[in-house]
């Protein structure tokens, strides 16, 4: 900055670095809002161990059109991509993790692969986008999805759901 008679003048360079800084921000804000994402949810689960009669309940409404400002509503009649992740301990010593997952009436049965890749701390965090299951809403109103281990499973910590466009 330059001083004269009590006029504080900026350099060129000062603006530019400012011009940036606020580029970079605004630039960070948009792309951290992902409208592909219509759900997102996680729970915690039973430090004890996640048992069967544990289910994880995801619930949410569908509606024919979607107001302003409303989140986790789905639309009736479209077609949504589902992704399941889990927080886990080194205490969970498997490779897999045998998930129940059943959207209203339907029941299926996965067992992905974890990558045991990044990590909170102490704990791992895997994402799976589940490809051979089509989420679909024929009526509006509430739905629910839950997840449930097929056995006994310890060192699981969260279960969480996404369901995107």
């Amino acid at each position: 900055m330059i001083r004269i008679k009590g006029i504080i003048k900026r350099t060129n360079s000062q603006r530019i670095s400012n011009s940036l800084f606020f580029a970079a921000v605004f630039s960070f804000l948009v792309s951290s809002c992902d409208d592909n994402i219509a759900y997102n949810k996680s729970a915690d689960v039973r430090q004890e161990g996640w048992t069967p009669a544990d289910s994880l309940l995801f619930e949410f409404n569908v509606m024919d059109s979607i107001p302003r400002g409303r989140y986790n509503v789905l639309h009736k009649d479209w077609d949504y991509n589902l992704s399941l992740s889990f927080r886990y301990s080194e205490q969970y010593e498997y490779t897999t993790m045998p998930i129940h997952i059943r959207i209203d009436s339907k029941s299926y049965f996965i067992q992905p692969e974890l990558k045991r890749g990044t990590t909170w701390g102490s704990l791992m965090q895997d994402e799976f986008a589940i490809k051979n299951i089509a989420i679909t809403f024929a009526d509006t109103g509430r739905h629910v999805i839950a997840i449930y281990p097929d056995t006994t499973l310890v060192g699981i910590n969260s279960a969480g759901i996404d369901i995107s466009k």
